[in-house]
């Protein structure tokens, strides 16, 4: 041990000799304030198929331990940053996501957490997550559409009555790195999305098992919906307008074409299967079918006009 560092760990020894991290701050008394900021670093992915979306960002979290104050020294200072062994025996609250699906953990040589204690007991924690949280999508007007997602963030155990969460400063301060666009690999695809706003906001939920502060960050995505827009409403209007030339041909070659139209609802058919792959299933019509549907209505009056 360097001799530089004995009075920090010396410090640090008798902070935490008697200390139980099972207990909460002012456990006896009203409900312990966290504040929280996020700092979204990227969007890595929207899932249209399985309604989802993956972030990349830091959760950080403020509160006050007064257990843990201390006298400031030349030496030592008033900010203490603890190492590893420390951070495990702070009492830290069980902040999650509760509509998370998965999470990717960084294993490298250094953990993605840090932990800073003040002389007055103020504690700082940030933490680095990628995420995947739900995200309830609707597809009426796809490609066109636009999807609200939102991170919700609460404490597991502790109910309103023992934490209460809120934003640092009263606000959000979300930013972005680059350009904020995710791309979804999906079937081979690339569909690009586009964050519009975020927008932050805090209220109490209520279950079975008590009332939970939560905060939440409610994220707008827009599809840039140009690959699709010239994958399928390009080509069907073309397929269109060159069947209307058929009402132009003259009687004597009618089965010319009635050749020709059958040509075109063959390439049709093809286009559709492989459009469609890369659109979400769902049980109402979406501004695609009801464009497919009346082209084919189309299609039939051509053919019909030829008579």
């Amino acid at each position: 041990m360097t001799r530089g560092y004995k009075p920090l760990n010396d410090m640090l020894d008798a902070l935490f000799t008697g200390y139980e991290k099972r207990i909460r701050p002012y456990h006896k008394g009203s409900p312990l304030d966290i504040q929280v900021n996020t700092y979204i670093v990227e969007l890595l992915n929207v899932d249209e198929f399985h309604q989802e979306f993956t972030l990349d960002l830091f959760i950080r979290e403020y509160w006050v331990e007064p257990r843990l104050t201390f006298i400031p020294k030349p030496n030592i200072g008033s900010v203490i940053h603890l190492d590893p062994e420390h951070s495990k025996q702070i009492w830290v609250p069980d902040t999650f996501v509760a509509n998370e699906r998965k999470e990717m953990f960084y294993e490298g040589t250094i953990m993605q957490e840090w932990i800073r204690l003040k002389s007055d007991g103020q504690v700082r924690r940030s933490i680095r997550r990628t995420l995947s949280a739900s995200c309830a999508m609707t597809f009426y007007f796809y490609p066109f559409d636009r999807h609200y997602c939102t991170l919700d963030i609460e404490s597991y155990r502790q109910d309103s009555e023992s934490v209460h969460y809120d934003w640092r400063g009263g606000s959000i301060t979300p930013e972005l790195f680059a350009t904020g666009i995710a791309w979804n690999a999906t079937n081979g695809t690339i569909v690009p999305f586009r964050v519009m706003s975020l927008h932050a906001s805090k209220h109490e939920v209520e279950f079975s098992s008590g009332n939970f502060s939560r905060l939440a960050v409610e994220i707008t995505l827009r599809k840039f919906w140009g690959v699709y827009f010239s994958k399928f409403y390009v080509p069907l209007f073309l397929f269109l307008l060159i069947s209307v030339t058929t009402l132009w041909i003259q009687q004597p070659t009618v089965s010319s074409g009635f050749n020709f139209i059958n040509l075109l609802c063959f390439h049709l058919f093809l286009l559709v299967p492989d459009v469609g792959a890369s659109v979400p299933k769902t049980e109402y019509y979406k501004v695609n079918d009801v464009y497919l549907y009346l082209s084919l209505v189309f299609l039939y009056l051509s053919f019909l006009g030829m008579f």
